[in-house]
Parts: C-alpha cells; structure tokens; sequence
C-alpha cells in the first residue's frame, strides 16, 4: 500500500487530480454564490439549463470524445497514427451533421409543445451552443490522445468555469442576474476556438485521409454515443422528474449534493482517464497481462483517494450543505444515500473506460439503457413519495447495478478482474 502511494505522488496522476479538483471549485465557488445571491428559482432554472445541454450535448458528441480515443490506440498499435487528422475531421463532419438535425427538430416543434416548461428563448440559446460544447468536448479528448492529459484537465476543468465563476462575481448584486445562463453557454465558444488554434499545429501535417472513415465512426461511436446519452438521462431524469413534482426549488436542493458527488467522480474519471489510450492499446495488442497490471494499478489509486473522501463526507453533509445557504441543508439526507453508491463505483474500478476502450461498447450501451428502465421506474415511484431522498435512492441503487453488472460481465468474458482486489 505505501509504496503504491509513493508511486502515485510521483506520478502525474495527482496534478491532474489536483487540476480538476481546482476546476470543480470553481464550480463549487460559482454555485455557492448563486445559491447565497441570486433567487431560488433562478438556481434552480441555471441548473435545468446546464442538464438540457449536457442531455443534448450528449447526443451530438455522438460518442466521438471516446471513440477518438479507441480509434488513436487502434491507429498506433497498427503503425498507422499518421492518418489520426482523418478520424479527427470525420469526427467534427459527424458532430456538425447531429447539431444541424436537432436545430431542425427544434424549428419544427411548436413552441406550445414545450413553453410551460422551458423558455423557449433558453433552449435555442443551448441549441446555438451545441456545436460549440461538442467541439470543446472532443477537442479535450484529442489532448489525451497526444498525452497532453493536463491540458485536457484545465480544459474539463479551469477553463469551463474560469468565465463562469467571474460572471457569478459581476453578476452578484446585479438586477440583470439571468444573464448569468448566457454566460455559461457563451464560455464554450470560447473553449471551442482556443483549444482548435492548440490542437492544429499538432495534426496539420498528417494525413487528411483515414482507413476510418465517417460510417466506421459511427459505427463505433453510436453505442458510446447511446451510452453517454444514458448517463446524462441517468443524472437528468431525476432533475426533470423533479422539476415536474416538485419544483425548481427542489432543483436546486437537490444539485447540491449531486455537484459535491460530481467532485468523487470527477476524480474517479480523471484516473480512468489518464490510462484510456495504454488501455486500448494494450487491449488491441492482446497483452493481457499489462493490461491487467494497469487496471489493478488504477483501481487501488481510485479507492485509496477516494474511500477516504466519501468517509469524512458522511460525516459532515449538513455542514458541508450549509454552505450554499440553510435553504440547502434538507439535502443532507440525499447527500449520504448518494454518497454509499460512490462507495461501491470506487470499489469496482475501470467499469466505464474499460468497456469503451476494448470494443465492448455495444455491451456497455444495453447495461446502460436497462439501468435507464429501472432508474425511470425508480423515480416515478419514490419522487411523489419522498422528494429528493427518493431521487437519491434511485440513482444510488443504478449506480450501483450496472457497476457490478459490468465487473461480473467482463470477469466471464475477459477473464479480467475489475473490482478491487
């Protein structure tokens, strides 16, 4: 156990942990501020803003920010990474294609369909940012690609909310605080041309054409797609769910306590990611037994850091809520039934990125979308009956079923542990 906590810290592992953990604070910082100035219901209406882009972000990245990733080990094992440009452009082709489809979707929906439950004005402003988010959020991924791991850090991290928590700031005694939903949205365009002027000199030179073209793409990214689709519905449908029962008030109580697990996971999933490319390339170059040396290695730094945090967590929800306002502190409850999910995602390890790096996507789209199903039914029952606990029950128990769903499903085909061990 020491000397894995010595390798750790003399790794790059914990600036990268340390760059995200600085790029959820500002998050944090920026929703302290809000909860504390500005109205409930304009909380609650920021947060509904940021899940309908994350929903339908979701669907125009199209599982391009993970497939970029499988296709460059691909690509590298195969001594073919001087064609990557191809899979880069084909990639942004297949983006700007679904980002053109849902704004036509939108044109043709009346707005009477939607208005007394979203502004109208709100959803075409996040309609104009999709393309935007969708870049920014594949060009993060290309920097791992290129082992740049900390710039796509301070891109998932700093630079997403650096503009944001400024505008909290500006914005705090402001009689024009709504403004605050266009700044946030307004930020990706910015990250979106900053990180392409990064990425160009490192891909000019490469070859235009791929052996991958736009239907291969596709073909691979879709199931990811469809999978990352169901983990934003996973993290959206008690959101939406709530706002119909219960209100933007219970919104906003309730993304306390998910914004303060969303700093475990972003943990976990800043350590997944940093392996993801040795991770498809050693799957790909059917050396099982570094593979399985990686995936033990991470699995025990995810629970070492991880388990710790989720400990003193349980100790200290209503302290830690009052932070955002004793409006706040009734999320206490939810907060802990949260955190004993984060317990068994930590204990299982690579779930995630292992299924998407070794072509099991397809597998990991259904376990996904079962776990959908019973996520619906779950909040449909226990929202009208215990209001935030509910929803926090039900996520709890989802996280949970397909974590171990996945760990029991590769252990058969792979023959490769998952959880910790």
């Amino acid at each position: 156990m020491k000397q894995l906590i010595n390798r750790f810290i003399a790794s790059d592992q914990i600036t990268l942990i340390v760059l995200r953990l600085a790029g959820v604070g500002l998050l944090f910082l920026a929703t302290l501020i809000m909860t504390n100035y500005y109205p409930q219901n304009l909380v609650g209406e920021f947060e509904l803003s940021r899940t309908i882009l994350l929903l339908t972000g979701a669907i125009v990245v199209a599982g391009t920010d993970r497939s970029i990733i499988q296709f460059a080990g691909r690509l590298e094992s195969d001594g073919r990474f001087d064609t990557f440009l191809g899979v880069y452009l084909n990639s942004l082709k297949l983006i700007g294609l679904l980002c053109f489809i849902i704004l036509l979707v939108y044109v043709l929906i009346p707005v009477e369909y939607y208005q007394n439950f979203f502004s109208d004005s709100i959803i075409f402003k996040i309609i104009i940012s999709l393309f935007f988010y969708a870049g920014a959020t594949l060009n993060t991924e290309v920097f791992r690609v290129f082992e740049l791991n900390m710039w796509a850090e301070l891109y998932r991290g700093i630079f997403k909310y650096i503009l944001l928590f400024c505008a909290a700031i500006y914005l705090m005694n402001s009689s024009n605080q709504a403004f605050i939903i266009d700044v946030f949205l307004f930020s990706f365009v910015i990250l979106f041309v900053v990180s392409t002027f990064q990425i160009v000199p490192k891909i000019k030179n490469q070859s235009w054409k791929s052996s991958f073209k736009t239907l291969d793409i596709y073909k691979v990214s879709m199931p990811m797609a469809l999978t990352g689709l169901g983990f934003f519905l996973l993290l959206s449908i008690d959101v939406i769910l709530l706002k119909y029962f219960e209100g933007n008030e219970a919104v906003a109580v309730y993304a306390q306590p998910v914004k303060i697990i969303s700093l475990i996971a972003m943990i976990q999933t800043t350590l997944q990611a940093s392996i993801s490319k040795q991770l498809a390339t050693r799957f790909f170059k059917k050396d099982y037994r570094a593979l399985d040396q990686l995936i033990k290695k991470t699995t025990r730094t995810i629970a070492i850091i991880s388990l710790p945090l989720v400990i003193v967590l349980l100790f200290i929800p209503k302290f830690l809520l009052s932070l955002f306002g004793s409006d706040y502190i009734e999320g206490s409850y939810a907060l802990m039934i949260l955190l004993v999910g984060c317990i068994v995602n930590a204990l299982c390890g690579c779930t995630s990125i292992y299924m998407n790096m070794t072509n099991k996507q397809s597998q990991f789209r259904n376990i996904i979308f079962i776990t959908i199903f019973i996520n619906i039914i779950l909040n449909l029952i226990l929202i009208p009956i215990y209001g935030i606990i509910g929803a926090a029950i039900a996520s709890s128990i989802c996280l949970i079923f397909w974590n171990l769903v996945i760990v029991f499903y590769v252990y058969k085909r792979d023959n490769i542990v998952l959880a910790i061990h």
